[in-house]
């Protein structure tokens, strides 16, 4: 499977499910303090394909700084470009139950509600199609900058 578009469509979901309301003009705290040990804890035992991910992104490689395991709101991101205002988020086998799509559709409708581009690859693309993610990762940063400063 191919890494997703920068026009990424969303998961498959149920067109019926109520979205929670958001207020988008209220400025949201990221790393809540509620969120502290989960974070902490989720950076702790990352999965091998966040490992990997970690690897080429920490220490600005792709020129810009990504965080892992950034809340914004109530919801942790994988990884977080603040500049880019740019979610990547990784997929393990649970994202392909209905339940957790639902919940990945909803945590993505809040994001892009805030003007945040979300990226999604699976475990898989990860750790077999490395060079193609961060080669498509790295077009995304440089559509999104590019975006930024003709603004």
């Amino acid at each position: 499977m191919p890494p997703h578009d920068v026009t990424m469509t969303l998961p498959p979901h149920d067109v019926t499910m109520p979205l929670p309301p958001h207020d988008v003009t209220m400025t949201l705290p990221h790393n809540q303090q509620t969120l502290k040990r989960r974070r902490q804890y989720l950076r702790n035992h990352m999965t091998k394909a966040e490992i990997t991910l970690w690897y080429y992104v920490k220490n600005k490689q792709l020129g810009y700084k990504f965080r892992r395991q950034h809340s914004i709101g109530n919801y942790i991101i994988d990884f977080y470009c603040y500049p880019l205002k740019l979610a990547v988020e990784l997929d393990g086998e649970a994202h392909a139950y209905e339940r957790q799509i639902q919940k990945d559709y909803i945590k993505e409708c809040y994001l892009k509600s805030l003007g945040i581009t979300v990226v999604r690859y699976t475990n898989a693309q990860l750790l077999f199609e490395i060079d193609r993610v961060l080669t498509h990762l790295k077009k995304v940063c440089m559509v999104l900058e590019k975006n930024i400063n003709s603004t």
